[in-house]
């Protein structure tokens, strides 16, 4: 990673259904972060929140859906033109399934944890993420 551009702190979010499986978010061809690529619901935390609220607003904002943030389940980095990135990643906890769309997506699905590693165009900073935590043998939140 390049040492001279800034840092941002970005939180995304594990959100399970009944049947345990990972929520991904498809971002749409004009995203800013990992075009066309699945990933975790979540963005960048704004000055004045908490890791929490910023969670919470994210997730809200994507998807429609209100969690409860619970412990952190890893950390991943990547960089972008302009800045690099840390991504706080934390469970989310269980939802019922009723996903609205934000703009920033084009689609969803729910996968289970066992075929995540496998999801095309999985946005390239989480198959590190999913690689350590499949093989820690973390069992789901």
């Amino acid at each position: 990673m390049n040492l001279d551009k800034p840092y941002n702190i970005s939180v995304y979010t594990i959100v399970l259904n009944d049947k345990g499986e990972l929520l991904l978010l498809k971002r749409s061809k004009d995203s800013n972060n990992n075009p066309g690529k699945w990933d975790l619901p979540g963005g960048k935390m704004e000055l004045d929140e908490t890791l929490k609220e910023a969670l919470m607003r994210e997730v809200r904002e994507e998807t429609g859906i209100s969690i409860v943030p619970g412990e952190v389940a890893g950390y991943a980095t990547y960089e972008l033109p302009e800045r690099k990135v840390i991504a706080i990643i934390v469970d989310g906890g269980y939802v019922t399934p009723s996903v609205k769309l934000s703009h920033e997506h084009t689609e969803y699905s729910w996968v289970p944890l066992d075929d995540v590693l496998e999801m095309p165009m999985l946005a390239p900073y989480l198959k590190d993420f999913f690689r350590r935590f499949v093989n820690e043998n973390k069992e789901p939140f």
